[in-house]
């Protein structure tokens, strides 16, 4: 669901990968720019896509241990106790977005 929010917001490229049991979403622009302090706390509706659409990264916050995400405006930790694969991360023009999932 996030790589496509970061495709119909006009992404170029969008990546995703896995380190141990890390999973992140890399993207060459920043999708949630003027919408990052609202998503992860709250159902936001995604603009353009539908009706019953909305920003999944509130979802995250509810279903994983551990989420940060990564913007020009450096790294954040918005659940967990370290930002995992995005803990060195370089300031850049894209977003990226790490979660570690809730064990089963």
């Amino acid at each position: 669901m996030l790589a496509g929010e970061a495709i119909r917001a006009g992404a170029a490229s969008v990546r995703i990968s896995r380190l141990d049991r890390w999973l992140s979403i890399e993207s060459d622009i920043d999708w949630l720019g003027e919408v990052e302090e609202f998503v992860f706390e709250k159902i936001v509706p995604f603009p353009g896509v539908g009706p019953n659409s909305m920003f999944s990264e509130v979802l995250l916050m509810a279903f994983s241990k551990s989420v940060a995400t990564s913007s020009a405006a450096g790294v954040r930790i918005l659940k967990g106790a370290n930002a995992g694969p995005l803990e060195d991360a370089t300031s850049r023009s894209g977003r990226s977005v790490a979660f570690e999932p809730l064990d089963s």
